[in-house]
């Protein structure tokens, strides 16, 4: 029995050492570098993908440049935290004749995903076509991360059912520009359940809803959307009637806008907010141009410029006298007070996270970094009399002065030869 008992240990220590032999251990997080710009092989980005784990940095050797992709690059479903780091000087692209269509970069992970300056171009994800709702994300999609963060990255001409610039659940992006993305239900430029969105500008993006952004609840910060359009849609989606509104921000639930922009977008009701009685359309030190806000029965509006010539603001609650708001024409390039305060979002995810002192922070400087006054300043996205001003519709009004100037000189020479 006794020998019994020994050759039962001794075979378990056999086996626990052969074990131990055979184990790997698990390889640690680290920078990986791409060598190559091909689309497969070694040194390229798919290859580095493949062979990437938890809380692996990715960078790029400086003549990388654009790597166009022939195929969609899925990271492992093993790597729950990954950054991306481009350095503003890498290009994902796909191939815009390409028959093969497929979006750019796919992550399934379920903790933080950092993409940085990076630039997605002419993403397509499979089944991309109007009718059919079955695709997310036509540039990147990580609906399963707990957390996306975008920094200077650019969405060029990208495609999906939702999301066409990138679909996402909570998502932050800063300083980053969606052109000519398209959704064709939802989300031309963005996707994403909940978002916070800072120094951004949208432009030139479709949907049916939201052809800028769809999403549930969003802050948007110093941020701009111009030139957006709704796309025509006559299919249910998701058992409902169609109802094409937001040509600039589809937010089911609540929006939150602080010194942002929304003008010029082609098609009417540039923002719509939900319908429900405990939804929220607030709006502070922003311009809303050419809108109609639907729904939201509590819409606030505090120093923001809402041009009700043509249209209406929509709500129980909306402040100001009985529901309207001051005409955009009175106010605009008029200084209005520095924000001293703000109301902010309740997130539901505990990875998105905005306080009242994040938002005063950000606020002092406009979205191209010039400082605003802190007693007055002006309304929107880009501060227009600051001293360090060179804005475009500073230097036309510069230049319109100087012509009308040279232009009397002209008038009064012109007359002398005349006599």
């Amino acid at each position: 029995m006794k020998r019994k008992a020994i050759s039962i240990v001794l075979t378990l220590a056999l086996l626990l050492s052969a074990a131990a032999m055979l184990a790997v251990p698990a390889a640690a997080a680290g920078t990986k570098t791409v060598t190559s710009a091909a689309d497969s092989g070694t040194g390229t980005l798919r290859a580095v993908l493949n062979s990437a784990v938890t809380g692996d940095v990715i960078e790029f050797q400086s003549n990388i440049g654009v790597i166009t992709l022939k195929s969609e690059l899925i990271v492992p479903s093993t790597v729950n935290s990954l950054t991306i780091d481009g350095k503003g000087k890498v290009t994902l692209r796909r191939n815009a004749n390409d028959s093969n269509r497929f979006r750019l970069l796919n992550f399934v992970g379920r903790n933080p995903l950092t993409l940085r300056g990076l630039s997605f171009e002419n993403g397509a994800s499979a089944g991309a076509s109007p009718g059919e709702f079955a695709s997310y994300g036509g540039g990147v999609l990580a609906m399963a991360a707990s957390l996306v963060l975008l920094e200077n990255c650019s969405f060029t001409g990208n495609v999906s059912d939702l999301g066409g610039g990138i679909a996402a659940n909570q998502l932050r992006a800063v300083n980053c520009t969606f052109t000519r993305n398209t959704g064709h239900f939802f989300g031309g430029g963005m996707g994403a359940t909940e978002a916070v969105i800072e120094n951004c500008s949208f432009s030139e993006n479709s949907g049916a809803f939201g052809a800028a952004l769809v999403t549930e609840l969003a802050a948007v910060i110093n941020s701009s959307f111009y030139n957006n359009q709704l796309s025509a849609v006559t299919e249910k989606v998701d058992g409902l009637n169609p109802r094409n509104d937001g040509s600039a921000v589809y937010a089911s639930e609540n929006i939150f806008f602080y010194h942002s922009t929304v003008g010029k977008n082609k098609t009417p009701h540039d923002v719509f907010v939900g319908t429900d009685d405990d939804e929220v359309g607030y709006f502070a030190n922003s311009i809303i141009g050419g809108t109609l806000i639907v729904g939201g029965t509590r819409i606030t509006s505090v120093n923001s410029l809402i041009e009700l010539d043509q249209n209406r603001v929509f709500g129980k609650n909306a402040s100001g006298t009985n529901g309207t708001l001051p005409p955009l024409a009175t106010y605009l390039d008029a200084k209005i007070p520095a924000l001293k305060s703000a109301s902010v979002p309740a997130f539901k995810s505990t990875a998105l996270k905005l306080t009242q002192a994040d938002v005063l922070q950000a606020v002092k400087q406009d979205q191209r970094g010039t400082a605003r006054g802190t007693t007055t300043c002006t309304a929107g996205a880009v501060e227009s009399f600051a001293s360090s001003d060179f804005s475009l519709s500073f230097l036309e009004r510069l230049l319109e002065s100087l012509r009308q100037f040279f232009q009397s000189i002209w008038d009064r020479i012109s007359g002398l030869f005349s006599l």
